[in-house]
């Protein structure tokens, strides 16, 4: 993610991607990253597109497997903007009491069990399994 050329500004919040409540990934962004992440993984989805998306990071990935089984990918924003060492520390924050409550997520930092497998992620998903 790029600097901000006025770090102090609050233009930060800090989402969670969920499916039935059961969250995969947590990020931070500013305007409409969080919002436009579903169109854009759509956009990779296309058979043109196949290349792209396999490069693509684990949550993307995982996230393409999910629409491909028709689940509802429910977005979930914090309401008050921060700056972005503060959004920094909610993201890492949230991240470790989620991967402490049992939750497999997609995140690659923050995360101590990081892995790179789209068909477990799908299935701890879908199954809501916690580890």
């Amino acid at each position: 993610m790029p600097v901000s050329a006025h770090p102090g500004k609050r233009d930060f919040f800090v989402y969670e991607f969920k499916v039935d409540g059961y969250p995969f990934y947590v990020g931070i962004g500013r305007d409409r990253r969080a919002t436009d992440r579903v169109r854009y993984v759509r956009s990779l989805m296309v058979p043109h597109n196949a290349d792209k998306l396999a490069k693509r990071s684990l949550s993307v990935r995982v996230m393409a497997a999910l629409l491909r089984r028709d689940a509802s990918i429910k977005l979930v924003c914090t309401k008050v903007p921060m700056n972005r060492r503060q959004a920094l520390a909610r993201e890492k924050q949230k991240i470790e009491r989620l991967v402490a409550a049992g939750f497999l997520l997609t995140n690659w930092q923050h995360n101590p069990r990081r892995h790179n497998n789209v068909s477990r992620a799908v299935r701890a998903i879908v199954s809501k399994k916690r580890y």
